[in-house]
């Protein structure tokens, strides 16, 4: 099942939207995925931050970071 917010909403910008799935093979282990405009600016930051994440590597047509935090979540940074 997959929820699509087809209203604009004021915490994200023009174009941007919002799906969710469900899927009960990974329940309690979510996925996100985020995209930057710069994606070396944010692991600079994320090193910064004590957060050691790697380096980018190539996928979905574009440079991708895949972190996975002390949850379990997958949270995948995706730019160029």
């Amino acid at each position: 099942m997959a929820y699509r917010r087809e209203t604009p909403h004021p915490c994200l910008p023009h174009g941007a939207g919002v799906q969710v799935f469900e899927d009960p093979e990974r329940a309690g282990a979510a996925s996100l995925v985020l995209t930057t405009d710069d994606l070396d600016q944010e692991v600079a930051r994320l090193h910064e931050s004590g957060v050691d994440g790697g380096e980018p590597e190539s996928g979905g047509g574009a440079r991708i970071l895949p972190l996975i935090d002390q949850d379990g979540n997958r949270i995948v940074l995706f730019g160029a």
